[in-house]
């Protein structure tokens, strides 16, 4: 196995029926929508619909970004994460 940081879609960020969700794309935290529903239930359908919008990007399915730090699919952002590939 070997060890590579790879670039993967950043937008975490959505606004839907007027309330904000964050961190959607749960590779950078735990998620959170404004509305009362998830503040008492920890889920809503703010944030089934925000999931839904992500682009799913991944260097190691999509292959790299063309420009840098540049999603190919949405042009949202880049981040890195550490991937584990298998050596041949």
């Amino acid at each position: 196995m070997k060890l590579e940081l790879m670039h993967v879609c950043a937008k975490d960020f959505f606004q839907i029926g007027g309330y904000v969700q964050t961190k959607v794309n749960s590779l950078s935290g735990k998620e959170s929508c404004t509305c009362k529903g998830f503040r008492t239930h920890h889920r809503c359908k703010h944030m089934d619909k925000a999931k839904s919008m992500i682009c799913g990007y991944h260097e190691a399915n999509d292959g790299p970004p063309i420009r840098k730090n540049v999603c190919p699919k949405c042009g949202s952002g880049t981040i890195l994460v550490k991937y584990c590939t298998e050596v041949s």
